[in-house]
């Protein structure tokens, strides 16, 4: 299994090592003995959660791929999830992008923040390869309106659906 495998996987099915072990077995059967399971192998073998899912949304949108992040989307919204849990993980994700920055700014290491905000260590070596993306007062802005996202979906201002994919396309672009 090449670096880049590896690390794929562990974003697509986390630390839990029954789900890494079936997987590997799951790969290593499909690419025979003597294969190597490459990032190809892993994307198209390893169910993605809904979290994973997420995951590749708030990529398409740090790149500022547009048709991207609105097809995952609405591949969400097919597979019925709910826009506010969505909405959710996409505020949780960003707020410890925010955070690593910040304390990364301060002189922090990879460890020293994972100890700070209590999160797995490769939950913040992801987090700070995308707030490299972005300046502070990016993040800022995108909490604000993650809030008013959610804000207006609990209040019914708006179609929850409509008010994500508004929010998608403004940061998407």
């Amino acid at each position: 299994m090449d670096e880049d495998a590896e690390t794929l996987l562990i974003q697509l099915v986390g630390l839990n090592v029954t789900l890494v072990t079936n997987e590997i077995e799951k790969m290593v059967l499909y690419v025979g003995q003597g294969g190597v399971i490459t990032k190809e192998v892993v994307l198209k073998l390893v169910a993605k959660t809904l979290e994973q899912n997420v995951f590749t949304l708030i990529d398409a949108v740090i790149q500022r791929k547009v048709s991207i992040a609105l097809n995952m989307y609405q591949d969400l919204l097919r597979n019925n999830e709910e826009p506010i849990k969505i909405l959710s993980l996409l505020a949780t994700q960003f707020r410890l992008i925010y955070h690593t920055k910040q304390l990364s700014s301060q002189g922090y290491g990879q460890q020293q923040i994972a100890q700070t905000i209590k999160v797995h260590p490769f939950r913040v070596k992801i987090a700070l390869q995308q707030s490299r993306s972005f300046e502070e007062q990016q993040l800022k802005e995108i909490l604000k309106d993650l809030a008013e996202a959610d804000y207006e979906m609990k209040t019914g201002k708006m179609d929850k659906a409509l008010i994500l994919q508004l929010f998608l396309l403004k940061r998407a672009q």
